[in-house]
């Protein structure tokens, strides 16, 4: 079959030449982007040998309307590389930012208008995306695809500086904003996030008196031009062979979402002194000892390496192939001089070039130059030993699989076979040998025995608080009071929580501190928050209790009190997304969290929440106990069946809660805020209706339901959510009507939740790389700031006193005007 064909811009460039050669490699056929004929004449000169795969289109300028509309027609897919990158601009707008940023949206909307056929398109980004460099250096950070660099238009046109990292920055957030905000939008998106890309120049490509900016760097090092080894501001690289690569595999791939390439850290010391050990002598005189890499970030490749399968090159293999290639652009060592010979008149299809290197030695026979640089022979076995390993592995793990299936069906017979003998009397005495002769067998080696592991966690003494500088409070909950603090050995920032001791049992420990340990052991997931260990007090404090917890920047409460608006609905389907498999996950190992809400919902700056506070959480079985806590849950969140207090209860009362989330997320204020039991209860049913026999079964049979006195069938009225949350699509109302059922036996499992029709349909969750960042107030103060209840403390709830009447609740409702409320009466 054939190879699709895929449209690239900017494949003239130091990775656009190599990304195109390695789609051409793999058998791809390629549309080629140029400002005019001279740069499509370029890629035909460059890619010759593949010149039966390659259709050339010119685009003058890519940030003109509707520039791309005739490039995107019958294309498969887009790599869409064509972004200015230089350091030395005269107007930064107009040479910088607006290429960068117009000319993504411009083959975006393009793809999107014209190319309905298109179902992938891939984005050459940048590390500088990822790096806020108004933090410095920051020794020790790990950078990764969630996070961002926080540059506004404002400040990158103003500033030099930081002009190149805000047009990169400026165009990916563009790229993503396209995505989430246009409705049925026919191609999924991902980008690539390079670190300073190093590497050899595809041949052809490149001449030694025009390089590129990081081409040019290293060129100088071994040219002779400097007497020292300038500073190296951006101490790590990636080789653009492996950046080439990603390109493609990314297109390959279903998966969306940003690439962090980073092959590892280096200095131009040590390169200069890689280039000084193969024998290249024109490296500078001073500097050459210099220390190796010292304080600097570090850029987490693990994505790439895992989702695309990268095998990043080393730095020798990149900078020593660098070099190689600029001799050969050189003329070996010798004067080199580049003639360009037409061979149009060879043929008759389009243009030809050869590029043909003479070299004039000082001899008057032409010998071959000796150099360490020019021998590749130990490269290409190095790289013929890693391939073959890669082989030998494969073969290992096929033979291993074999092994095992074999084995399995011997053990199937040999139990076959003792079925028919009985017992061991009737074996006969002498088993039958299968095999031949030891003697006259080949010698095999030993089969590898499969070892099982299994976690056997030690016992040993708890590390002390000591080991941690605490910075600030951040709360103070029900059961614990919270800190932010650095781990004096790793200077990790993490959340200590010291738990709170029995004061009636001088000091004891609490039964809801055992069941949060237990349980946050149990609860290994990615967004419930990461216990990574108990500490023990000071010497003076020794019996004080802490848990060490991964920190992260905002709650979900403080976060949308401090918002000008509420979430874009795109963002509140991730957000109950990510809360859904945290319950989920919970539920399936038999944990009840009971004590859901938004303050107990932690979020990073990559869009990322986990669920913390597990004071109140508990292990249950099936059929749940009958003598559970009734008071549970923060008032504002508690189930109904809680509130008319039964005993027996599961999964479903985090199910409501969820629900209550879900209408804070839309409204940016919490749902349901009763004053008391009573008041919340009045609430709840003006929302969601009166409780009846059909709508509720069995639900007066609940302690404190005998004492409600309800209106009448003709005067009640059902719930209210479709008209409360009139923006709300059709399927959001019907979610969030489920999960706000009075009966609990009717809301959805959190399972059911995440298959819910309403998180297929537009706009689409949002991917959490797109989320904004928030400036975050933990750093340097208490969190909570407004209002609301705490969550209760362990007990039994105190019972509605006397007869409750809610018969009027619903009187003079057409009058009110909205959230107009109503009056209760105690009898």
């Amino acid at each position: 079959t054939q190879k699709p064909l895929v449209l690239i811009t900017g494949g003239s460039g130091f990775i656009g030449s190599q990304t195109v050669q390695n789609f051409l490699q793999h058998g791809y056929r390629v549309r080629l982007a140029g400002r005019n004929d001279s740069t499509c004449q370029r890629f035909l000169i460059t890619h010759k040998e593949h010149q039966d795969q390659i259709e050339t289109i010119v685009v003058p300028d890519i940030t003109a309307p509707n520039a791309f509309d005739a490039a995107v027609i019958g294309v498969d897919g887009i790599i869409h590389m064509a972004s200015p990158f230089t350091h030395n601009v005269e107007d930064i707008e107009r040479d910088l930012i607006i290429p960068a940023v117009n000319g993504t949206l411009e083959i975006l909307k393009s793809t999107h208008q014209h190319a309905p056929q298109v179902k992938r398109m891939v984005l050459t980004s940048s590390f500088a995306a990822t790096n806020d460099f108004s933090k410095g250096l920051r020794p020790g950070h790990v950078y990764d695809e969630s996070q961002w660099n926080p540059i506004t238009y404002e400040e990158a046109k103003d500033n030099p500086r930081v002009a190149y990292a805000g047009s990169k920055t400026l165009a990916e957030r563009a790229a993503w904003d396209f995505i989430s905000n246009t409705p049925d939008v026919n191609f999924t998106l991902c980008t690539i996030n390079p670190v300073m890309v190093y590497g050899p120049p595809l041949p052809g490509s490149l001449n030694i008196n025009h390089l590129g900016q990081s081409t040019s760097e290293i060129y100088a090092l071994m040219n002779g031009s400097l007497d020292s080894v300038p500073p190296t501001p951006m101490p790590v690289f990636v080789d653009v062979r492996d950046v080439a690569e990603a390109h493609r595999l990314a297109f390959e791939t279903e998966e969306t979402g940003r690439f962090a390439m980073c092959s590892g850290s280096f200095t131009k010391e040590g390169v200069c002194r890689l280039f000084r050990d193969f024998g290249f002598g024109r490296v500078p005189k001073s500097g050459l000892e210099g220390n190796t890499v010292g304080e600097h970030y570090f850029v987490d490749n693990k994505r790439a390496r895992e989702v695309l399968g990268i095998d990043f090159r080393g730095m020798k293999e990149t900078f020593l192939d660098m070099a190689r290639e600029f001799l050969v652009m050189e003329g070996g060592g010798g004067e080199a001089k580049f003639v360009k010979r037409s061979l149009a008149e060879e043929s008759n299809s389009c243009l030809k070039v050869m590029i043909a290197v003479h070299l004039h030695t000082s001899t008057s026979t032409s010998r071959t130059m000796s150099s360490r640089w020019a021998d590749t022979e130990e490269d290409a076995i190095e790289s013929a030993k890693r391939k073959a390993e890669k082989e030998e592995k494969k073969r290992l793990k096929a033979e291993k699989q074999r092994k095992a299936e074999e084995e399995k069906r011997a053990a199937e017979e040999a139990a076959a076979r003792s079925n028919g003998h009985g017992d061991d009397s009737e074996r006969p005495s002498k088993r039958r040998r299968l095999s031949q002769n030891v003697n006259d067998a080949p010698a095999q080696p030993e089969p590898e025995r499969e070892l099982l592991l299994f976690h056997a966690p030690t016992w040993q003494p708890c590390r002390s608080v000591e080991r941690f500088d605490k910075l600030n409070a951040i709360e103070e909950g029900s059961y614990g009071y919270v800190s932010r603090a650095k781990e004096q050995a790793t200077g990790e920032i993490v959340a200590l929580k010291k738990l709170k001791l029995d004061p009636v049992r001088d000091g004891g420990f609490q039964v809801t501190a055992l069941r949060e340990i237990q349980c946050l052991q149990a609860a290994k997931h990615r967004h419930i928050v990461n216990l990574r260990e108990v500490v023990t007090g000071e010497r003076e404090t020794r019996g004080d209790v802490y848990l060490v917890m991964d920190f992260l920047e905002h709650d979900l409460k403080t976060l949308q009190e401090e918002m000008q608006e509420p979430f874009m609905p795109s963002e509140v389907k991730t957000l109950l997304l990510q809360l859904g498999s945290a319950v989920e996950f919970l539920h399936d190992h038999w944990i009840l969290h009971r004590d859901l809400k938004t303050s107990n919902i932690l979020m990073n700056n990559r869009g990322e929440i986990k669920l913390a506070d597990f004071g109140m959480a508990r292990f249950v079985g099936d059929p749940a106990p009958s003598n559970l806590t009734q008071l549970v849950v923060t008032l504002w969140y508690r189930s109904p069946e809680l509130l008319l207090g039964a005993t027996t209860y599961g999964a479903a009362i985090d199910i409501w809660s969820i629900g209550c989330i879900f209408g804070e997320l839309l409204t940016r204020n919490p749902l349901l805020q009763g004053k008391n039991e009573v008041d919340q209860l009045s609430k709840i049913f003006e929302l969601c209706g009166v409780p009846n026999e059909e709508t509720w079964p069995g639900f007066k049979r609940l302690p404190n339901a005998r004492s409600l006195r309800l209106p009448s069938a003709r005067n009640a009225q059902g719930s209210i959510i479709r008209s409360k949350f009139s923006n709300l699509t059709n399927a959001g109302v019907k979610l969030l009507d489920s999960l706000l059922s009075l009966d609990p036996s009717r809301r959805p499992t959190a399972k059911e939740m995440l298959e819910h029709a309403y998180f297929r349909e537009d706009p689409r969750p949002k991917p959490t790389a797109m989320f904004p960042t928030f400036p975050s107030k933990a750093g340097q103060e208490r969190r909570r700031r407004h209002a609301s209840p705490n969550a209760p403390v362990r007990g039994a709830a105190p019972g509605l006193q006397g007869e409750v009447d809610f018969s009027s609740i619903f009187k003079g409702r057409e009058e009110e005007e909205k959230g107009g409320g109503f009056q209760l009466k105690l009898a």
